[in-house]
């Protein structure tokens, strides 16, 4: 159980420490975009609102006040083992590295294939919905539904809409990226669940023995 418990702590560690330099990166795109604003409609500088939406959400999520991974596992999922299914070293592999991925991403691609990127924005637009959905319907706050409303539902909607109206995109480049948003919630939640369902199942077949 100790042992349990040390891997928690180390990997939320790791994934407060990956998370903490796309915050930071978030944190100087706001400045430069106070510094000039006119950078909210140049379409270079449009794109990079991504990391300002990723940096603050999971910055909320596993830093301050965190607690996310406890919330979905115990809360959503109703499991009293408040590492699955979604453990803290599953967390870091995933929403960690991605956040460090996405910014390597745009640095290298930019604006290049908008299918691609505005898939990023629609992942953090639905997932910032799920977030305000699930604090009102459970009664509960739930670790970045604060950020949601502040940064994923508005600078997401904005991001997909300024290329849209731009004609930068075509409409099946926005289904496009909506199925990305779609798809990766699918297969998250699909994922947890499957994973969920081989605990109980071990659980059960050990209180058989």
């Amino acid at each position: 159980m100790n042992k349990k418990i040390e891997e928690v702590k180390r990997y939320t560690l790791y994934t407060q420490l990956l998370n903490g330099i796309v915050t930071i990166g978030a944190l100087v795109i706001i400045g430069l975009i106070i510094v000039d604003p006119s950078r909210l409609t140049e379409p270079d500088w449009v794109i990079w609102l991504l990391v300002v939406i990723g940096g603050m959400h999971t910055f909320e999520e596993y830093t301050w006040p965190g607690g996310f991974i406890r919330w979905i596992n115990s809360r959503y999922f109703r499991n009293a083992d408040a590492d699955v299914p979604l453990s803290a070293k599953n967390a870091f592999f995933t929403d960690a590295t991605a956040g460090v991925v996405i910014m390597a991403m745009l640095a290298v691609i930019g604006t290049n294939y908008l299918w691609l990127t505005l898939g990023i924005a629609a992942i953090f637009f639905i997932n910032g919905a799920w977030h305000l959905t699930a604090t009102v319907t459970q009664g509960i706050y739930s670790p970045g539904s604060i950020s949601s409303a502040l940064f994923n539902l508005p600078l997401g909607a904005y991001i997909i809409y300024f290329y849209a109206a731009a004609g930068s995109v075509t409409w099946v480049e926005l289904l496009i990226a909506y199925f990305i948003g779609l798809l990766v919630h699918i297969l998250f939640f699909a994922t947890l669940r499957q994973e969920l369902n081989k605990q109980q199942r071990l659980a059960h077949k050990l209180a058989a023995e």
